[in-house]
């Protein structure tokens, strides 16, 4: 038996105690030289974790020792003393409990985690509500759909006021889930209305519940505007589906709650109620006009084109080899006369047609032998819809510098955040994306500026105080007239995943199909010179790579969750060998 003196620091306030023993136990303690420190970097101490069976945890040990013990479970340690491991939880308050034994005894730390809600199992109610889950608005003439979660195996009646009733099926069998149809009709009066549900059958038989006031029935569409750019438009399972720009007017002809449904071409999307505002009901035909096409050479690598439109209704658009595709929804086509620019030696034509009742397309042709680089859309205030065409620019012939003339835009990933939650992901031995990223970033920054480029990167610290959120830096890229746009970054993966179920290690994601070959140009660089797992070029809905104005690619570098990868990471030579590599596939892109 021996005597130490314990230090502890908790939430910033340094504690002391003294105990007599040869048991340790430890967070960040740091006894002696000789005593194992047991540093958990993720999950972070009470964090929320969801409903899963097994996750990840990991951190680092120093000094060295070869192996620790998770709950039991026995995780080898890599050589810098980081660790990971995938260990099995259970619901609500967890703990994970790591023992680290050395020569001079045994450390023991605790580390606390919420799994799923964190509470325990709770009765269940009478009904839970599926569909619709809470209050909402329908048109009349429109069908409502009845879901609800309840006893298995019995007989459930429901009614709507006068609007309906009857009797909800089981789906399937023994399920729980009952399901059934209400159409509100035509003439049915504006009004609140209360669902109510009652067993007509075993155990709970006669037992009821009513959701008041649940439903209102009215008359005409919801004429809504989008109150921001970007605003997501989502199916029904969640996916995105399209991107809306600020100012932009919809019909929505039923609101769940916080978000509205719209059609757009046919598809029924929904929008969050966050991010538009309600201009009134819809009292007379909803549609706007499109006139003249007036298309303008602005450079040897821009065109423009201006839509005459007399309203700011959604747009959908899509590239196609040496096409562009432009699809306006709530719209009549009226346009008569298509305006040339006789200097114009890219654009061939410019077609147009009404696809069905208020959706008109605009197909753009351009020379075939000209690569589109990007596309920029905007409406005006003088009544236009107005799109600016990239093209790839014609660089000089150098050898020596063969970027020459072009501003190329680097994104280092995320924003300093030391504590948790972080902002990106962080590494075994205590490290940080954010930082990674610039380090990869600014030896990038070094190697095309060698090239002949112009570098502008939307991040130049790892201060706290230079916060670029993401919505930002984009903007950046257009403001600076980017030409290219290379957003860095380090991956993780999400909670309850095992990180050793595939190999791991690179990644490429490009968005528009002018992108793709960035891509797969950056891409086969780093299949000939990086020395980690190859997964892929991806297509990837990222927000940044959804940029529209140039070539735009995302590069996940390596899997810094993973000690040995994040060892490689904190190298100078490997970031600088990442950097060449990106270097590499703009070079090859670009002739």
């Amino acid at each position: 038996m021996f005597v130490i003196k314990l230090f502890l620091a908790i939430s910033g306030f340094l504690y002391s105690d003294t105990i007599s023993t040869n048991t340790l136990t430890a967070g960040s303690v740091n006894v002696s030289s000789s005593m194992a420190q047991i540093n958990v970097v993720y999950p972070w101490e009470k964090q929320s974790i969801p409903d899963v069976s097994k996750t990840f945890i990991f951190g680092n040990v120093k000094p060295y020792v070869s192996t620790i013990t998770i709950n039991g479970s026995i995780v080898n340690v890599y050589r810098n003393g980081s660790f990971i491991a995938y260990i099995p939880v259970s619901k609500g308050e967890f703990k994970f409990n790591i023992v680290a034994q050395s020569t001079a005894g045994v450390s023991v730390y605790t580390r606390t985690v919420f799994v799923g809600d964190g509470k325990g199992v709770s009765e269940s109610p009478l009904f839970e509500l599926i569909s619709p889950s809470t209050f909402t608005d329908v048109k009349r003439g429109d069908d409502l759909f009845i879901s609800v979660k309840g006893l298995k195996s019995t007989t459930v009646y429901y009614e709507i006021g006068d609007l309906c009733s009857g009797y909800l099926t089981e789906k399937g069998q023994s399920s729980g889930i009952y399901n059934g149809m209400c159409y509100i009709k035509n003439n049915t009066k504006p009004d609140k209305y209360s669902l109510s549900l009652k067993y007509k059958t075993g155990d709970k038989k006669g037992d009821k519940k009513v959701f008041s006031d649940l439903i209102r029935v009215i008359e005409s569409d919801f004429i809504i505007k989008t109150s921001t750019d970007g605003v997501v438009l989502k199916n029904d399972a969640g996916g995105y589906v399209r991107f809306i720009p600020e100012n932009v007017v919809m019909l929505s002809d039923r609101r769940e709650g916080n978000r509205y449904r719209v059609n757009l071409g046919g598809s029924k999307l929904w929008v969050s109620a966050d991010s538009v505002n309600v201009m009134g009901f819809k009292t007379s035909p909803f549609y706007a006009e499109t006139g003249t096409v007036a298309v303008k050479k602005n450079s040897s690598t821009s065109v423009s084109a201006k839509i005459t439109i007399y309203q700011n209704v959604p747009y959908y658009v899509w590239e196609e080899n040496s096409r562009l595709y432009l699809e306006l929804y709530y719209s009549n086509l009226r346009t008569n006369y298509v305006i040339y620019d006789s200097s114009d030696d890219i654009t061939q034509s410019v077609r147009f047609s009404q696809e069905d009742d208020n959706r008109v397309l605009f197909v753009f042709d351009f020379d075939a032998s000209r690569n589109l680089w990007g596309y920029d859309i905007n409406y005006s205030s003088d009544s236009a819809l107005n799109i600016n065409f990239k093209f790839k620019p014609l660089l000089k012939d150098s050898s020596s510098k063969p970027l020459g003339g072009l501003n190329i835009v680097i994104d280092p990933g995320h924003s300093a955040k030391f504590l948790p939650p972080y902002d990106g992901a962080v590494g075994p031995s205590g490290s940080y994306e954010f930082k990674y990223n610039l380090g990869i970033a600014l030896k990038l920054k070094d190697r095309l500026n060698g090239l002949g480029a112009n570098v502008i990167l939307t991040r130049m610290t790892d201060n706290e105080k230079e916060q670029i959120p993401l919505a930002e830096r984009p903007r950046i890229a257009k403001r600076v007239n980017g030409d290219i746009y290379i957003s860095i970054h380090n991956n993780a993966i999400a909670d309850g995943e095992d990180p050793y179920s595939k190999p791991r290690g690179f990644q490429i994601y490009y968005y528009h199909l002018h992108s793709k070959k960035l891509g797969e140009s950056i891409h086969n660089s780093f299949v000939k010179n990086i020395p980690l797992a190859d997964e892929g070029l991806r297509y990837g809905d990222y927000h940044v790579v959804r940029l529209t104005a140039m070539p735009a690619v995302l590069v996940e570098n390596a899997f810094m969750i993973l000690p040995e990868q994040d060892e490689m990471l904190s190298d100078p030579d490997f970031q600088g060998k990442l950097a060449d590599s990106i270097a590499s596939g703009i070079v090859e892109f670009v002739r």
